[in-house]
């Protein structure tokens, strides 16, 4: 009896593990060509946070310039 709970809760913790591993951000991904896709356009121009970018336009959160479009 110990042992099946045991599997039970081993084979529940596998699949949740397994589930928050697939969910990604969903902006990002393939081509049909295997290049890879990214909504997000917009840097800051003092590189505030390295190549970090963003989806929307708007100001970086650090330094408050203008984000550009890439």
């Amino acid at each position: 009896m110990k042992k099946s709970i045991f599997v039970l809760a081993l084979m529940t913790t596998v699949g949740l593990v397994s589930l928050s591993s697939c969910s990604g951000d969903a902006k990002e991904g393939n081509n049909e060509d295997g290049t890879s896709v990214s909504t997000k356009e917009y840097y800051c121009p003092m590189e505030c946070e390295g190549d970090k970018k963003y989806a929307d336009e708007g100001k970086c959160p650090v330094c408050e310039m203008t984000l550009i479009k890439d």
